[in-house]
């Protein structure tokens, strides 16, 4: 039986080519597992930027400050302690030094002029002006002499840090005071005297010595009580202001 060859229609065969076209695309698939990409952040590099710098500014201002403060303590260390030269400073271990003292303040209350000037050559090695000497009217006493001693830079000399008191005439109160002396021993007679008349050399000893910790803490003491017994009375306070009234005009 003879059949008919059936022919396709413009429409039908589009449709086929439509078919074949969606058969043979490529498919796109969706990787699930595989991790985004990141982005550029311009924001967060700028962020740890100002972070880090932040960071390193503090360490540096931090390191500064405590620098500073190390030399702050090492000056005031130095200042207050001053250098050490290694003579060790002995309390009170010379009572022939500590009455010799005694008597050399006592001899500036010694009312007649004569006796007055023997007391003193009793007790200076070296006075060559005897007219500059005068007794201080204004002070009726001398007390609690108390001698620190440093060996001095030859045999039998002493720098001599002298603590003692002053009364004054009306005052009830006494002040401290601290007085340097330069002190020899006679190699024969063995007896102390202040000596006045002090070379370079041994100004220069005494100068180095007196910048030691325990003579510049001795000195802050008396001081600090010096500045209290005036606080505490008002007419030592006034008496003493008056009297620096007096010698700065003098001097003017």
């Amino acid at each position: 039986m003879d059949t008919e060859e059936k022919k396709l229609t413009r429409s039908e065969i589009d449709e086929m080519l439509k078919e074949v076209e969606e058969i043979h695309r490529p498919r796109r698939t969706v990787n699930r597992n595989r991790k985004p990409k990141k982005k550029f952040r311009l924001d967060r590099i700028l962020f740890a930027a100002i972070l880090i710098a932040l960071i390193i500014a503090a360490l540096y201002f931090g390191c500064q400050a405590f620098w500073g403060m190390n030399k702050a303590d090492t000056k005031e260390k130095n200042t207050t302690a001053g250098a050490d030269s290694g003579v060790p400073l002995k309390d009170d271990q010379y009572p022939e030094i500590t009455e010799l003292v005694q008597n050399y303040l006592d001899a500036y209350l010694i009312q007649d002029d004569e006796q007055r000037m023997d007391a003193f050559r009793k007790c200076v090695v070296d006075l060559d002006d005897l007219s500059s000497i005068q007794k201080r009217d204004y002070i009726s006493a001398y007390s609690d002499v108390e001698c620190y001693t440093k060996d001095g830079p030859y045999e039998d000399t002493f720098i001599v840090f002298a603590y003692y008191h002053i009364t004054y005439k009306n005052i009830a109160a006494s002040v401290p005071n601290i007085t340097e002396f330069y002190v020899m021993r006679q190699g024969e007679t063995r007896n102390v005297y202040i000596k006045n008349n002090i070379p370079d050399d041994v100004k220069e000893y005494i100068s180095k010595v007196s910048e030691d910790a325990d003579v510049q803490n001795l000195k802050k003491e008396v001081q600090e009580e010096y500045d209290a017994a005036r606080v505490q009375d008002e007419n030592l306070d006034k008496f003493l202001k008056d009297m620096a009234q007096k010698i700065s005009e003098k001097k003017k």
